[in-house]
């Protein structure tokens, strides 16, 4: 790979700073612009805050993160697309 750029989740972005570690040596970093997208509705960070234990679980197929969403989404009273439409009775 070229010098200034680094692989980050099988993306190449080009390096914007450098650091050193304990032995000396330099290193390119990438180090994230400020975005416009708010981290709560950010998908990189959905399950950040979710226990290991759960994300095995749904990687296994053992829970549907799927009809979770969908309860939750029932249960703030809104349908597929977000609208409200009150809750179930």
């Amino acid at each position: 790979m070229d010098e200034g750029h680094i692989n980050t989740k099988n993306k190449i972005m080009k390096t914007n700073g450098t650091t050193y570690r304990a032995d000396g040596k330099k290193v390119n970093v990438f180090i994230p612009e400020k975005e416009d997208m708010n981290d709560e509705v950010n998908p990189d960070f959905i399950f950040q805050s979710t226990a290991t234990e759960l994300l095995v679980k749904a990687v296994r197929g053992e829970i549907d993160i799927h009809e979770l969403a969908w309860q939750e989404l029932r249960s703030r009273g809104l349908d597929h697309n977000g609208k409200w439409i009150g809750f179930d009775k």
